[in-house]
């Protein structure tokens, strides 16, 4: 009866400490995914650039592990670099096609065989492929020595460049806020 009292509180002890113990490989490791090049949502680009960020630590990432959520398009993903020795950090080049939402994400089981957890919302790119209106110009005939006005409308923001043969003249501006752009050669 000794004996069996001081193994009951043993073995109630050790009870205790291994209910603590908790695997490693129970903890995920978290990532984020970011809109890297152009740093804006709309973008003209052929290509975007997304970063992937691990935090907690480094996981190997392929072309294989992601996939595009689109509304449209014949995107891809064209390559994965990890741009850290420890892989916590990987830039993800898509190659765009149509205009539209586009938005990069992982994998449902990649995240689950890496143990995953997501932080954030997953950031798009709004692509633009839609040119703008053609120019008029206000002169009847067009002569570089006469330096002729052009004006249109297009998005605004947008970048116009007019260039006349011979002679490459140009002139280039920036679409208002309202939609028109002017120029003079």
């Amino acid at each position: 009866m000794k004996i069996r009292k001081p193994l009951q509180i043993l073995l109630s002890a050790l009870t205790i400490i291994t209910a603590f113990v908790v695997p490693i490989s129970a903890w995920a490791v978290d990532f984020t995914i970011t809109r890297f090049s152009p740093v804006n949502e709309l973008t003209n680009a052929d290509r975007v650039t997304y970063q992937v960020t691990f935090t907690g630590g480094g996981v190997a990432l392929a072309v294989d592990d992601l996939r595009l959520i689109r509304q449209a398009g014949a995107d891809k993903i064209e390559s994965v670099q990890a741009i850290d020795a420890s892989l916590s950090r990987h830039l993800v080049t898509v190659t765009t096609a149509l205009s539209g939402s586009i938005i990069l994400d992982l994998k449902e089981s990649y995240i689950a065989a890496n143990n995953l957890g997501s932080i954030g919302g997953l950031p798009s790119y709004l692509v633009d492929r839609i040119p703008p209106s053609t120019p008029v110009s206000s002169s009847q005939s067009i002569s570089v020595n006469d330096n002729p006005l052009f004006a249109g409308t297009g998005e605004p923001g947008s970048l116009i460049q007019v260039t006349l043969q011979p002679g490459n003249s140009s002139c280039s501006t920036q679409v208002a806020a309202d939609g028109s752009w002017s120029c003079t050669v």
